[in-house]
């Protein structure tokens, strides 16, 4: 009877868990245990995976912003995950997560890219990696942020982070670029604010302060 043993919930449970767990356990160490395995080896075994092993971390060094970080990695993490969450650089930002909207957009080796699907292992060989953090120079900002000010192409902003790195890259292979050319050069960049005319006049005139034709960004005088 139930009360010569006295069975209760608690024990009940226990009893169930056991019960279930035990063949499951059975079956992924067979073949692998000797009769005499410690709990902790048998911990061990069960852990693994069917292929025989774990999936683990290893270390990379990127160089971002011209500053080199040794960081751990798993081979699925993009690079956007680390620019953020281990590194700290959360300028690059993360919108769609599906190379669509052009948000995370950073700058390698001169190429603008998508670094929400950019695996981080890719990243580890030696390229320049440039993000939003790195357009100033000191405390001085770039002639694009200055000309996104100037002209008002700032809404909501959550996409300006990648939409300038997109202007970085396109005035780093052509800085004197026709408007057609800007628009190829920043058509995968979405801006939901609809700001695509002021970010246009301000990438014409940060042109002509990148390739020379003019001194610096004139800045409206401060009313």
């Amino acid at each position: 009877m139930i009360s010569d043993v006295r069975m209760n919930r608690r024990t009940f449970i226990k009893a169930s868990v056991a019960t279930a767990v035990v063949p499951a356990t059975v079956a992924v160490l067979a073949g692998r245990s000797s009769p005499g395995s410690s709990r902790q080896q048998l911990l061990t075994a069960s852990a693994a995976t069917p292929q025989g092993k774990m999936v683990t971390n290893t270390s990379i060094t990127l160089n971002v912003n011209g500053k080199n970080y040794t960081v751990p990695v798993q081979p699925r993490d993009t690079l956007n995950d680390v620019l953020r969450n281990t590194i700290g650089l959360t300028g690059t930002k993360r919108p769609c997560n599906r190379c669509e909207c052009g948000g995370c957009t950073v700058v390698i080796d001169g190429r603008n890219v998508y670094s929400c699907t950019f695996l981080a292992l890719r990243a580890g060989g030696g390229q320049k990696i440039m993000t939003v953090e790195g357009l100033a120079n000191g405390t001085t900002p770039h002639p694009l942020q200055m000309a996104y000010v100037k002209y008002d192409a700032m809404q909501c902003s959550y996409c300006i982070p990648g939409q300038l790195m997109s202007a970085y890259a396109l005035l780093t292979t052509n800085n004197t670029p026709t408007r057609d050319q800007i628009r190829q050069g920043m058509s995968g960049n979405i801006c939901r604010c609809g700001t695509y005319a002021h970010q246009m006049q301000a990438i014409e005139e940060a042109a002509k302060v990148v390739s020379g034709a003019q001194p610096s960004v004139v800045m409206p005088p401060v009313a």
